[in-house]
């Protein structure tokens, strides 16, 4: 929805929420169900042999892969003559392989943990919400869509929402939007053009940024996947894979290696 083009009266209409009272357990379940959860899915994940078959492409790995194919098949037609073979060399070079693979899964399931843990810190974070008609502390992951959200200098935004509530509020959106200054924010300002850039939608706070100053609440309006970072995030992870600049040297080192 584009609420940052509604009063706070007319997004507290059409979500269906009382500004004294907040969303009822009956509504944020609902909400859940019909908006979703505060939280990004994450990507697929890849099955074992997909990482195996990855590690085993790397430029110089692929290189000890044909080295080891050659000197098998060398020593099969030596076995086959009656000379002498040195199977060793090959036993070496396999375990080389698959040290090199190893270390590459262990490597990246330490990432992958890493970034998990990350995770579960930010959805622990508690948020102060009017719910019932009382403030309520509750973790960032079970905000829903229509939810009041209060807001304090020093908070992290959890969630995108359109403010129904300012007092001398600013925020810092600098990892969204690229202004190194705080924003001022105001409940009463109403967007007059669709194509106002996010940056200057001042009756808007955006998940991810933080507030510098003041205080206020919001009404959720987006969570999760909808929230300006989560379509940022989809289509990152919907574009390949750019390899940096050593990944691309390494490459072609290993090309000019194996010819």
């Amino acid at each position: 929805m584009d609420a940052y083009l509604q009063t706070k009266e007319e997004v507290l209409n059409e979500l269906e929420v009382s500004e004294n009272k907040g969303l009822s357990e009956e509504q944020a379940v609902d909400n859940a169900v019909r908006f979703g959860t505060n939280s990004l899915s994450k990507p697929p994940k890849e099955s074992l042999i997909g990482k195996i078959i990855a590690s085993l492409l790397e430029p110089m790995v692929l290189m000890l892969v044909i080295a080891a194919v050659i000197a098998v098949g060398v020593n099969v037609v030596r076995d086959m003559n009656g000379e002498t073979t040195e199977y060793i060399e090959c036993v070496g070079i396999v375990v080389a392989i698959g040290l090199s693979v190893a270390i590459s899964l262990i490597m990246e399931g330490k990432s992958a943990k890493a970034f998990e843990a990350l995770n579960k810190i930010k959805d622990d974070i508690p948020v102060k919400v009017f719910r019932n008609g009382k403030v309520r502390l509750i973790s960032q992951k079970d905000l829903v869509v229509g939810d009041i959200v209060c807001i304090e200098t020093g908070a992290k935004v959890p969630a995108d929402g359109r403010l129904i509530e300012s007092q001398d509020l600013q925020a810092e959106e600098a990892s969204l939007t690229g202004e190194s200054e705080p924003v001022k924010k105001s409940a009463d300002w109403v967007a007059k053009d669709i194509d106002t850039p996010l940056a200057e939608r001042r009756n808007m706070l955006y998940s991810g940024t933080f507030i510098t100053a003041g205080s206020g609440r919001m009404i959720i309006t987006a969570v999760g996947n909808e929230t300006e970072f989560g379509l940022i995030a989809r289509e990152l992870s919907a574009t390949e894979k750019a390899l940096t600049p050593l990944q691309e040297k390494l490459a072609h080192l290993g090309k000019v290696i194996a010819v």
